[in-house]
């Protein structure tokens, strides 16, 4: 059958959907968020006569809203920007991350999931895309507070990440899909 045959998605699978859908508001999150730090990042490297340049700084902000995550991230690497190799390699997992969720997580899952045991195989892999991504989403939204607020990052950069994993797999740990870590 090439359509998908809704008759054949389990009950199962809705609660692993509804996870799906939270991780996927994460990863606009974490696109947006790598987005604004990106071009604030570039507009500081602006020198003063073209940072005067309103038609510069235009082009420069048309040019960030096309890129993709991964031209994002790759323009990130640039040592002028000053991130630093650890901080660059969460940011690399967080992407490959969000591409398997929004790419892989859900793909087919009515075809090649026909038991809860394959079905919870793939929460395995899912569970660990979902870490890597809420860890690069909560080190970029660190850096935006700081440009934002001017101030360090706040405590709830430590308790973000058991949160927002918490809030993703909520639908999955309620149905007992996933036990609570």
């Amino acid at each position: 059958m090439t359509w998908i045959d809704f008759a054949d998605i389990q009950s199962s699978h809705y609660d692993y959907l509804h996870s799906v859908a939270r991780a996927l508001t994460i990863a606009q999150h974490f696109e947006r968020a790598c987005r604004y730090v990106l071009s604030v990042s570039e507009v500081d490297l602006l020198e003063g006569d073209k940072l005067g340049d309103s038609d510069v700084v235009r082009d420069l902000f048309t040019s960030m809203c096309r890129h993709h995550l991964g031209k994002m991230v790759w323009r990130m690497k640039h040592p002028a920007l000053g991130f630093r190799e650890e901080e660059l390699e969460i940011l690399e997992k967080g992407r490959e991350a969000r591409n398997y969720i929004a790419h892989e997580s859900a793909s087919d899952i009515e075809v090649y999931v026909e038991t809860d045991a394959e079905l919870l195989e793939r929460l395995n892999v899912y569970s660990n895309h979902v870490r890597l991504l809420i860890a690069a989403d909560n080190e970029v939204s660190a850096w935006e507070y700081e440009i934002c607020e001017r101030q360090s990052r706040p405590g709830y950069y430590e308790r973000y990440p058991k949160i927002a994993f918490d809030w993703v797999t909520a639908p999955l740990i309620k149905s007992g899909m996933l036990v609570s870590k």
